[in-house]
């Protein structure tokens, strides 16, 4: 039973993370709301190196708003240049606009859901058809088979 909640989580997990893609955004600036993904500068790099630690590449986060010459982001993820990445809890940061190359908006990639969508369904046909739905839904163990008394040894009764 746990092992098939596993698989059920991990297969969620597959389904949520690979339904979106990041891609280029026309506007100067992220509309509110959006998940965007926000490519540091090296002077970016070296004036966040307080806040956020060294060598950061990449800040994921939802558009809160812009202020001056700052975008608001709620900021979910930081990924430094070694490829690392920590998850943080949308806590609201001030970005300089100098310090972003360039920001990318996320959204819904219809390929990768429909192929996704197919690859779960063939996945969940073929384990129904080898194993029926008891492999999915669960059923009864099958009873254990009896289990004789044990014999006992004719034993000689003495009278006393």
């Amino acid at each position: 039973m746990r092992s098939r909640r596993s698989w059920l989580g991990l297969g969620a997990l597959a389904v949520l993370a690979g339904c979106h893609r990041y891609v280029p955004v026309d506007a100067s600036t992220p509309l509110v709301g959006e998940v965007v993904a926000f490519a540091i500068t090296d002077q970016g790099r070296v004036a966040l190196f307080e806040r956020l630690g060294p060598g950061v590449a990449l800040i994921e986060g939802r558009m809160v708003g812009t202020e001056d010459n700052n975008y608001l982001v709620s900021v979910a993820r930081v990924e430094q240049v070694n490829g690392t990445a920590s998850r943080w809890s949308g806590e609201v940061m001030r970005l300089d606009r100098g310090f972003i190359d360039y920001f990318r908006r996320r959204e819904l990639s219809k390929t990768r859901t429909w192929l996704l969508a197919g690859g779960v369904t063939a996945a969940v046909t073929a384990l129904i058809a080898t194993k029926g739905l008891t492999a999915i839904f669960g059923g009864d163990d099958p009873a254990p088979p009896p289990t004789e008394p044990p014999q006992q040894k004719n034993a000689r009764r003495t009278r006393p």
